[in-house]
């Protein structure tokens, strides 16, 4: 089953959105984050993400970050909630090649902000 939803944002912006790339329900979950997450784009890529997490049971979730060209900290730090939010519900997840400016600020932000013991 693929699903896509995308999201909105603000007036002149390239379009942001999450689409399931593979899933075996029950076993994983590939989601990929395309575009820009932003501060203008996040609350709805992240009502995204929880909805597509939310209609699979729980299993392995991998969120695919190669095609996410620009990210801020508002943008790190909801995919850090997200991660936080999947592993509370039975449903561990993971980041897959981010961009090198990608994955220098979600390194960033997890000594910044690490997760709580």
């Amino acid at each position: 089953m693929t699903m896509s939803t995308r999201s909105g944002v603000s007036a002149g912006s390239p379009a942001s959105y999450v689409t399931v790339t593979s899933a075996v329900p029950g076993e994983m979950l590939t989601i990929a984050v395309c575009g820009e997450l932003d501060t203008a784009t996040q609350h709805t890529a992240r009502a995204s993400l929880s909805s597509i997490v939310a209609s699979y049971p729980p299993c392995r979730v991998t969120l695919d970050l190669s095609r996410l060209d620009f990210c801020d900290c508002a943008g790190a730090r909801m995919l850090a909630d997200v991660q936080r939010d999947c592993g509370a519900q039975g449903s561990p997840c993971v980041t897959r090649d981010p961009q090198p400016h990608v994955a220098w600020l979600l390194n960033w932000m997890r000594h910044e902000d690490p997760a709580p013991p």
